[in-house]
């Protein structure tokens, strides 16, 4: 995605506490059906962002797409 950019160790000692706290935290959030990854962003607006990646065969993935669709 254009204008969005992570956050890197210095760049979360200088965030707002509650960004600060799930930045510190993104190790935790995982999935229990796959092995996802987490990401905190911050696009060009100033808006925070936090990304969850699942895997492709994650059945928790599947059965929310079917769901939402």
């Amino acid at each position: 995605m254009e204008g969005i950019a992570t956050v890197n160790r210095s760049k979360r000692r200088k965030l707002p506490k509650a960004i600060q706290s799930i930045a510190d935290n993104l190790h935790n959030l995982h999935c229990p059906d796959c092995n996802n990854d987490a990401a905190l962003t911050q696009d060009s607006l100033g808006m925070w962002h936090l990304e969850i990646r699942h895997d492709d065969t994650c059945p928790w993935l599947s059965a929310y797409e079917q769901h939402h669709q």
